[in-house]
Formats: C-alpha cells, structure tokens, sequence
C-alpha cells in the first residue's frame, strides 16, 4: 500500500525535475474552465516540451481514455509525453529525450 497521495507524489516530481534539469516546470490545477484533458506536469527544457501524467504505483490501469488521448497527441506533434509514477521514470524519460 502506497502511504503517498498522487497530489505529493507530482509535487515531489515537480521539485525534482526543476532541480535536476532546470528549464522551466509547472502544474495547472484544472478547474472547470479547462476540461478534462489536462496533464499533471508541463515543463521546456532546451527547447523540448514535456508532459507527464503522474499516477500512484499500482494506479497505471486508472490511465483515463482522454489522459491517454493527449499523451498520444503530445508525442504526435512533437512534444513528449508519458504517464509516470515515480520520479525516478519521469527523470530516465526526461534525461532519454535530452540524450537524443
């Protein structure tokens, strides 16, 4: 059992990730203005634009079809997108990208 909240679990990823890449990091907390299709993390490093939907471990299969909708359509158009669900999966996705 997972004692983390999603919502500490992005935050912990969010600081991580400024720390580790610098660039530019942020949350929107959607509100219902915004609909359904936003992701957890954006963030521009280098000029490369990322987004991550952050789910608890053992949560993957909770993945909405909308949420998997915008990550293909992120990826598609040349961004890169990914469900995570550990800082340590969105720092080896974010450092792959900056390697290629």
């Amino acid at each position: 059992m997972c004692l983390m909240s999603e919502a500490k679990l992005t935050r912990k990823i969010l600081t991580n990730l400024r720390k580790q890449f610098g660039g530019v990091w942020w949350k929107i907390h959607a509100n219902v203005f915004q609909g359904k299709t936003t992701l957890d993390i954006f963030g521009v490093v280098l000029g490369k634009f990322f987004a991550l939907e952050v789910k608890l471990p053992g949560k993957e299969n909770e993945l909405t079809k909308i949420q998997a909708f915008m990550i293909g359509r992120i990826n598609k158009n040349g961004g890169h997108a990914k469900m995570v669900t550990s800082f340590k999966q969105a720092k080896n996705f974010v450092r792959r990208v900056l390697e290629s």
